[in-house]
Formats: structure tokens, C-alpha cells, sequence
């Protein structure tokens, strides 16, 4: 699915990517210059070494990721399954869009008619 924003509107500034550079998050995690959107869940470990699937604006105090204040606008390409998946993106497992009741029933009609003809 495919999404854009505009944030030139000030309507969706709670929703402007999160850059995560490389090396930030583990050594080689990323291996390359990472955007998702706030909300997007990474599989990172914590300091007891349990993996945890953690917001990416929950990452925003390490070095080298932060909100991409200022951007414009952006689409997000967004992989749908009909259950929850962990894939990996720039070597960081990442979680994969999952249409939950409620994140279908938040999002706006245009994107819900879009998923149902899926």
C-alpha cells in the first residue's frame, strides 16, 4: 500500500519520519540510512538482552536517530499481510504493517476502501 504525506499542510506533523543512521541502533543495525514513519516497530534488545519490538520514536535518544523535523513530504510504502511479520530492512528486523481492528478504524476512509481491495 502506498501512502502520502504532506506536512506542508501542519495537519500530520506527529507523523514526520524518523531518520535512523547506520550503526546506530546495534554494529550494523542499520547497515544503511533507515526513514520510517514514528510509529514503526523495530526488534532491538534491551539491556538485559530481551528482544523487544520498540516504536522507532521510542529510539530517538540514541545517536544518530532522530525525527525528520522540516521534511516536506514523504510516502510511505507499506507491505500488508494478513498476520504479523517481522522482516528485515537494512539489517534491522522490522515489523511490517499488521491491519488491526483499530488501526484500520483510525485510518482514513481513502486508505480502508484501499486495504479492502486488497
Amino acid at each position: 500500500m502506498k501512502r502520502n504525506l504532506d506536512f506542508r499542510t501542519g495537519t500530520v506533523s506527529s507523523h514526520e519520519p524518523i531518520a535512523i543512521r547506520p550503526h546506530s541502533i546495534a554494529p550494523e543495525q542499520p547497515d544503511r540510512l533507515l526513514r520510517v514513519s514514528p510509529q514503526h516497530r523495530l526488534l532491538v534488545r534491551d539491556a538485559r538482552g530481551a528482544e523487544r519490538l520498540v516504536a522507532a520514536k521510542g529510539l530517538i535518544d540514541l545517536a544518530g536517530v532522530r525525527v525528520m523535523a522540516g521534511c516536506r513530504q514523504i510516502t510511505h510504502l507499506q507491505l500488508v499481510f494478513d498476520r504479523h511479520e517481522v522482516l528485515r530492512a537494512e539489517n534491522c528486523w522490522t515489523e511490517r504493517f499488521y491491519p488491526s481492528a483499530l488501526s484500520i478504524a483510525n485510518a482514513p476512509a481513502r486508505f480502508q476502501r484501499a486495504l479492502f481491495q486488497l
